[in-house]
């Protein structure tokens, strides 16, 4: 397919239905030591790598906050909910995946999450060993709204950047999607995106299902 090489997705919101379950997670960890964390506050965590988290976190509460023990205890709520199986694909992941592999691209994952949970969460969907490469967050030097991680999986991928589409929830991997001239599609997960990224984004999807069938039209558009 000329100009169309790979798909690259993101992980939680958008493959795996991870945002509830780890907001449920932060809340509680936060309010076990007295604090709030608030709406517009995870949006400005949601899509972020872990050592970003940090900064935006303390940036908000200030020096006094304890941040190392609140993630501690948000990471074992956060593991407990995948051992008793409450994070779960999000629906369409499976026929999309067959999709693109019927459409003869490579596929990629970059995701802002440490190695070893990330393997977790497809350990936990049976989706493990399914893609060419995995890009997490301890990989790259700079992670999202930077285009790192994206430009990375493409180099893993050998494939150009301007080849490659990625399927994006967050407004902050939109932005690097974009950066690293990739086409992105958002499928919103928990928050309408912002006016910027409705404005760079390729396609804004409701659903995994209805991204498939723009990457089947997409196929027969560049063969015809």
């Amino acid at each position: 397919m000329v100009g169309l090489s790979a798909v690259i997705l993101d992980l939680d919101g958008l493959m795996i239905d991870t945002e509830r379950v780890a907001r449920q997670a932060w809340k509680q960890a936060a309010s076990d030591f007295g604090h709030t964390i608030s709406e517009a506050l995870f949006s400005e965590m949601t899509g972020r790598r872990r050592e970003d988290v940090r900064t935006v976190v303390m940036e908000a509460f200030g020096d006094e906050f304890p941040y190392a023990e609140v993630r501690q205890r948000r990471d074992d709520y956060f593991r407990e909910a995948i051992e008793h199986k409450e994070v779960e694909p999000k629906p369409g992941l499976f026929h999309l995946l067959r999709i693109i592999e019927e459409l003869g691209l490579e596929l990629g994952i970059a995701t802002s999450g440490h190695r070893e949970v990330t393997y977790l969460k497809l350990s936990a969907i049976g989706l493990s060993d399914r893609f060419e490469t995995v890009v997490c967050g301890d990989d790259i030097e700079h992670g999202k709204p930077a285009p790192d991680i994206f430009l990375e999986a493409a180099r893993r991928l050998d494939v150009l950047p301007s080849h490659c589409i990625v399927l994006e929830d967050s407004d902050v991997g939109a932005r690097a999607a974009d950066a690293a001239g990739m086409r992105v599609i958002v499928v919103p997960s928990l928050e309408k995106p912002a006016d910027d990224v409705m404005t760079l984004a390729w396609r804004v999807l409701p659903s995994l299902h209805a991204a498939a069938r723009q990457l089947e039209e997409e196929a027969v558009s560049r063969s015809g």
